[in-house]
């Protein structure tokens, strides 16, 4: 502090500050020392603050090396990378040359298993042909037997005639008989002519035959010689495909080595760019550690400067003293006594009593008048459209109980009605949970069935609890009735004889309303106007059917069966 009174004294205009924290402002002012905790703090933040900014700055220039290690490593990886896509693209157009092959070698193999499956037709009917060339043969043996036996007769039968002309003179008493016998044998001389002149028409029939089968054998023949011609050709062409599937074979499996060999280094390469992510992960770590370290002590001085600066405008705002000049000799001043002390609290109170001085409070109480005003207004309106609503509700709660009395009553009637109409007897009845809360009761179906006890719905059958929701349902529509009515299979728990009777109730309401019923009870159609029914005559392909039944005679069952 010495050296820097005489160098201020010497004309120094600038800031002097000691080792031990105190500083010499231009004027002549001592600021701080070594009790001064705060600046010496923040002289020790600053200097870790600069260490820091000085290790993040190593440590950035080390990120900044792993990433453009990792850039060239990536480089590689991305050049290994396009090796290895042309190697597989080498050898997927060698594979795709070997299906190539694979299916020029399976056409060529089905061409010659229909080769041979034409050989083996063209055997068969050679094997045939010379069946029937054998049969042909023996049918020509036949017939020529039968011609020489029919010329033999011929012959014995003009030796005959010559020998009964002979006789003829030397034996005149018996002519009649000879000639009867001549007679006989001319008739049958006659029909062996005839049997002689079909047998050679059978003849020549065979011959015209025997060259047409002749000339099948030679086309035959021709077939099979272009047969083994195309086979010929077939295998060299299975040769030729051979040869060039095991040049594609080879080329894949020089592909398949060079894949290896890029798979290999591709590998090396990721192993390599493994290790660099996790040194440079452990990097990124470790300078977010720091990083995070720095900001919380940015955040802190920033804290304390804030803090600091605070405290000085307070300071200066309540004392109009700037301890920047006063803060040197606060020391040398007098200790103040107890009268000093309660004069300065007796002071400090009035003038906290006095409070701070408010410029703008007229028009603040202007403002918050006004919105006063607009709320009272508000709460105003929204208390008189909450009476307004209360009353609607008790209105509608009024109308909806008078409503529902009535439509309850009136529905309980009809279903007192229907339910023996469907039943063939029995009673039932609608009763309320809570006769006194006519808006929040239930509504209970007791019935009785004939032949049973009295209880509720869920003691009773499926068939009976189906005919009972059916009699519940026509009730709450005979009520208030609409256009048209729809169905979906509600007869379906149903026997015949109460399908019957649904029917007839639902006849019964048409005059009102139109039905329309979904079924697959015959005995329901049978009551219907019109059926309509979907067939599928072809397969996936549906068909809309419609039968008019208005003023035909039931039963309809041929029109029922023509609608399912």
């Amino acid at each position: 502090m010495q050296t820097a009174a005489r160098l201020h004294r010497q004309g120094f205009q600038g800031k002097l500050v000691t080792l031990d924290g105190q500083a010499l402002l231009a004027d002549g002012a001592v600021v701080g020392g070594a009790k001064d905790e705060s600046a010496t703090h923040l002289l020790r933040l600053k200097r870790e603050i600069r260490e820091l900014e000085e290790a993040a700055a190593s440590q950035g220039a080390e990120l900044d090396g792993a990433t453009a290690n990792q850039g060239r490593l990536r480089a590689n990886i991305a050049e290994r990378q396009a090796a290895i896509d042309s190697a597989r693209v080498q050898a997927h157009d060698a594979e795709l040359e070997i299906l190539g092959a694979e299916r020029d070698l399976r056409v060529v193999e089905m061409e010659i298993r229909r080769i041979e499956e034409r050989r083996r037709e063209i055997a068969n009917a050679e094997t045939e042909g010379r069946a029937a060339l054998s049969e042909v043969d023996v049918d020509e043996s036949n017939t020529r037997r039968q011609l020489t036996d029919a010329q033999r007769d011929v012959a014995d039968a003009e030796e005959a005639s010559q020998v009964a002309e002979s006789v003829l003179s030397e034996r005149r008493r018996v002519v009649d008989e000879q000639a009867a016998k001549v007679t006989e044998v001319k008739v049958g001389a006659t029909q062996s002519r005839e049997r002689a002149d079909r047998e050679r028409s059978l003849l020549g029939q065979l011959d015209r035959s025997i060259s047409e089968l002749d000339a099948r054998e030679a086309r035959l023949r021709d077939d099979v010689a272009i047969a083994d011609r195309d086979q010929g050709q077939a295998a060299g062409r299975i040769l030729l495909h051979r040869g060039r599937l095991s040049e594609t074979a080879h080329d894949a499996g020089v592909a398949r080595e060079g894949l290896s060999s890029q798979r290999a280094r591709f590998d090396e390469a990721q192993t390599q760019l493994g290790e660099s992510e996790a040194s440079l992960k452990k990097l990124r770590s470790t300078i977010d550690e720091q990083s995070t370290e720095l900001n919380e002590l940015t955040l802190r001085e920033r804290e304390l400067t804030l803090s600091l600066e605070h405290l000085d405008e307070q300071v200066l705002d309540k004392h109009r003293v700037e301890l920047a000049y006063v803060i040197g000799d606060h020391h040398a001043r007098p200790v103040p006594d107890a009268e000093v002390a309660a004069r300065a609290e007796e002071l400090q109170r009035l003038i906290d009593r006095m409070g701070e001085i408010n410029l703008t409070a007229i028009e603040e109480y202007e403002e918050n008048a006004g919105r006063y005003e607009y709320l009272t207004s508000q709460r105003r309106d929204l208390e008189d459209a909450l009476t307004k609503l209360e009353k609607a509700i008790r209105q509608m709660n009024r109308e909806s109980r008078a409503l529902f009395r009535e439509a309850f009553t009136a529905i309980n009637e009809r279903f007192k009605r229907i339910f023996p109409l469907l039943f063939r007897g029995g009673k039932a009845e609608l009763k309320l949970t809570e006769p006194q809360d006519m808006l929040e009761t239930g509504v209970d179906i007791i019935a009785q069935p004939p032949g049973k006890r009295l209880g509720s719905l869920e003691l009773m059958s499926g068939g009976e609890k189906a005919l009972t929701a059916v009699a519940m349902i026509f009730a709450i529509f005979q009520y208030k009735p609409s256009p048209f009515c729809l169905l979906d299979e509600v007869d379906a728990p149903l026997d015949e004889a109460n399908i019957g009777r649904f029917a007839e109730v639902i006849q019964q309401m048409t005059d009102r309303s139109q039905f329309i019923i979904i079924t697959h009870s015959k005995r329901t159609m049978e009551f219907a106007d019109v059926l309509y029914g979907v067939t599928m005559e072809q397969p996936g392909v549906s068909k809309l059917v419609s039968v008019e039944l208005r003023g035909e005679k039931r039963p309809i069952s041929a029109a029922v069966e023509a609608a399912e």
